[in-house]
């Protein structure tokens, strides 16, 4: 029994490290666990006071909130459609810049000039226009 109790020794002192290790993850969870009751109870404070201020409006206020509400809802999304589309239009921009730097006479110019050289390579070969 003596020797079950010395083997059984290092195991037990690995189980009590492990447990003064796991501690302060047991303290924060703690500490989670507070901070989500305390969230729901403001949570629920703020939802009856709500309550309590949507019932001492005149339907036709309550109205104009509620329309309110949605116009800034939908203003927000259509915000970010807009800046979604702006981006792209900018990007467009930047890549017609891109493309279409050089101005149509320098790139005749430079086309003249490459016939040019064309017609006196070939000349020089023998061939003839």
């Amino acid at each position: 029994v003596v020797d079950n109790i010395a083997e059984l020794e290092p195991i037990v002192e690995e189980i009590m490290e492990a447990e003064q290790l796991v501690q302060p993850y047991k303290q924060i969870k703690k500490e989670i666990t507070a901070a989500r009751r305390k969230y729901n109870g403001l949570k629920a404070a703020l939802v009856k006071r709500l309550e309590e201020a949507r019932a001492q409006l005149s339907p036709d206020d309550d109205r104009k909130v509620v329309l309110d509400l949605i116009c800034e809802g939908i203003g927000r999304h259509l915000e970010r459609y807009i800046l979604a589309h702006r981006q792209q239009v900018v990007a467009a921009a930047e890549n017609w810049w891109d493309k279409y730097a050089t101005p149509m006479d320098v790139l005749e110019k430079a086309k003249e000039g490459a016939v040019n050289n064309l017609a006196i390579m070939m000349g020089s070969l023998g061939y003839v226009r």
